[in-house]
């Protein structure tokens, strides 16, 4: 990424260190991101690596959220150039991109979302250039400027790499992924003191770069069991947990009437 580019929108957000606090969208229609909306929730991740979103759902719900004024982001299902396009050109704020393990994928990854000093294939027509009356030298600052490239540690190899995958230009955050890093290390729980360990290693690494730090916690209560003061960007839960756990409360409450 060039030294000299403006950082701009949710990117700089980011960037700034401010708190921003979202939660994963899990359910493909555009009807949960306008919900989602209405809170003051700060951002949302559609969760395509594990629910069912194709291209137009994606399409749907980033059209959704760009119209209420919702920053959307998008989990990609594999670390592909194909998806961080998809993304991108549909009007992502950003992209989080699971499976990462090494420094060349992340930076594979990076120079996916850039056109200058990047990969990233060009076209204006999408929404991200609306429709083609952007022009190309705005069009470009923009879209370089304002795309977060959000990496998730999540395996050992990952771990093993943190502090080169961190120092990668274009890197905008580091994505702690708990609950696979518990899988991948035989531990008990998220919250197992080995992987409260490795949290803090890629806090460290994150930090020694300038970079923020995002995580994933089921509820409120879990983060401030789990979290830090090293996480900015916090995702809690998802629309289908939180819903489940209203309406479980709801109903408990109606019965004890």
């Amino acid at each position: 990424m060039s030294t000299n580019r403006e950082i701009l929108g949710f990117r700089a957000k980011l960037a700034a260190g401010e708190r921003l606090v979202g939660t994963f969208i899990k359910t493909p229609t555009p009807h949960m991101v306008e919900i989602a909306a209405l809170s003051s929730l700060d951002f949302v991740v559609l969760d395509a690596e594990h629910a069912p979103y194709d291209p137009p759902a994606l399409d749907l719900s980033i059209m959704a959220g760009r119209a209420a004024g919702l920053d959307v982001l998008v989990r990609i299902p594999t670390a592909t150039s194909y998806w961080m396009q998809q993304a991108l050109d549909l009007g992502a704020a950003g992209v989080v991109v699971p499976q990462i393990q090494s420094t060349q994928a992340a930076q594979a990854m990076a120079r996916a979302a850039r056109f200058e000093d990047g990969d990233r294939g060009y076209s204006n027509s999408p929404r991200a250039g609306e429709y083609g009356t952007t022009d190309m030298p705005t069009y470009i600052r923009n879209a370089d400027g304002g795309a977060a490239v959000i990496i998730q540690i999540e395996n050992p190899q990952a771990v093993d790499n943190v502090k080169e995958i961190a120092a990668v230009p274009g890197v905008d955050a580091l994505f702690i992924g708990r609950a696979d890093l518990a899988v991948a290390y035989g531990a008990s729980d998220v919250a197992a003191p080995e992987i409260e360990a490795i949290a803090r290693k890629i806090e460290d690494a994150a930090s020694a770069n300038n970079l923020p730090v995002a995580g994933f916690y089921a509820n409120a209560q879990a983060y401030r069991a789990q979290g830090s003061k090293g996480v900015s960007m916090i995702v809690l839960g998802s629309d289908q947990l939180m819903l489940k756990s209203a309406w479980a409360a709801a109903a408990e409450d109606a019965r004890a009437q």
